[in-house]
Order: structure tokens, then C-alpha cells, then sequence
């Protein structure tokens, strides 16, 4: 029986339509993109768009994983 992998949840809002979008993103690869500077994406299913979240938002990601025992 595999385990499966922790995620972490966190919610966006769309810089189109101001929907608040959730998105969900392992955590170990949440903290690998964050590490290496790359875009963590958000995805709006009303305007069928994708967006990178503000450095802010990277920030508090980065502290929430790392708080849950995520290894960069």
C-alpha cells in the first residue's frame, strides 16, 4: 500500500475576476519550486487562466511547509 504524499492547501485570488481560487500543491515540491525561485502557479476556473503568486504569498507558503516538516 503506498502512502500517499502531504499536501498544503493554500487560496489565491485572481488578478482578472477576483475569484478566490484554491489550489493544492505536494509539499516537498512546493518547497523544491520555492528553493529554486520558480513560479508556484494559481489557476482560475473562471477565467480559464493561470497566474504566479505574489512574493508575499511565496513567502508565507515557505514558512507554512516548512512549519508542517517539509524537506527543501
Amino acid at each position: 500500500m503506498s502512502r500517499l504524499a502531504e499536501t498544503l492547501r493554500f487560496t489565491s485570488t485572481c488578478p482578472k475576476c477576483g475569484k478566490a481560487c484554491t489550489e493544492q500543491y505536494e509539499l516537498n515540491a512546493l518547497l523544491r519550486l520555492l528553493d529554486k525561485g520558480f513560479p508556484v502557479e494559481a489557476y482560475c476556473s473562471s477565467c480559464e487562466e493561470y497566474w504566479s503568486i505574489s512574493i508575499e504569498q511565496r513567502v508565507a507558503l515557505g514558512a507554512a511547509a516548512s512549519k508542517r516538516g517539509g524537506k527543501p
